[in-house]
């Protein structure tokens, strides 16, 4: 069965998250991880009998977690959840391969980073621009 590992792709995703994200972030990070632990223990023991069943265990809550964290890109995380699902229903029905799902899972991840760094360099650039246009607020005079 495809295991597909939530906590390292989410690390992967939120980019930093445990290193330099806040607390509160961080702390969503251990929770999410422990979700997701907790739903593959339940694939292992047959409470949940699918790739499918394994994700969906955790997903809603981990999102509700990591949105009342503060994360930025929500929409970027809930399209995570969405290909890792897609994968997952795939492999349940024998249409692709678990090496194939966790090829796609990865390039969907690399996809995913590389969209949310340059969301950073977007929001960064905005903001110096914005800090340069209002003088009376730390731009430039």
């Amino acid at each position: 069965m495809l295991k597909l590992c939530k906590p390292l792709a989410l690390g992967l995703l939120l980019y930093g998250c445990g290193m330099t994200a806040a607390q509160r972030q961080q702390e969503a990070c251990r929770q999410v991880a422990a979700i997701y632990e907790e739903c593959r223990q339940r694939l292992l023991t047959g409470q949940v009998v699918s790739d499918e069943a394994q994700l969906q265990c955790g997903n809603d809550r981990a999102r509700e977690i990591l949105a009342e964290s503060g994360l930025r890109n929500m929409g970027l995380i809930d399209l995570h959840f969405e290909q890792d699902l897609v994968h997952a229903q795939k492999v349940d029905k024998s249409e692709i391969a678990e090496a194939e799902a966790k090829l796609q899972a990865a390039e969907m991840k690399s996809c995913l980073k590389f969209e949310e760094k340059g969301r950073k360099a977007t929001t960064r650039r905005t903001n110096v621009m914005e800090s340069e246009a209002n003088p009376e607020h730390g731009g430039m005079q």
